[in-house]
């Protein structure tokens, strides 16, 4: 189950690999990549470009009551959110952003 502490140091079980920077669009807008583990419900939003490999350097929890769901932020070690992880994904999100997201690939899929 991925980490539902405050942590420094901490690597996100999402990570994916690629650059080692943030890139900055110049105030343009992005696309994002949403990943999507419908077996446990669970989604990650990345906020940093795709090809882009930035560490997770503090995990933030929301208070689970006052969000009804299991929500982190992933901050870098700049203080920038780099991406959020969302447990019961399918009642929090909306579905055009896990319809078209990448799936995760589970043995008990």
């Amino acid at each position: 189950m991925p980490p539902t502490n405050d942590s420094k140091g901490a690597r996100s079980p999402w990570q994916r690999d690629g650059l080692d920077d943030v890139g900055d669009t110049g105030g343009a807008a992005t696309e994002f990549v949403v990943i999507y583990d419908k077996t446990v419900d669970a989604a990650y939003v990345y906020l940093t470009e795709p090809q882009t490999r930035v560490e997770c350097a503090r995990i933030y929890p929301c208070d689970p009551v006052d969000v009804d769901a299991v929500i982190n932020l992933d901050f870098d070690e700049q203080g920038r959110l780099i991406g959020i992880e969302v447990l019961a994904a399918s009642s929090k999100l909306p579905k055009y952003l896990l319809q078209p997201a990448e799936r995760l690939e589970t043995e008990d899929s």
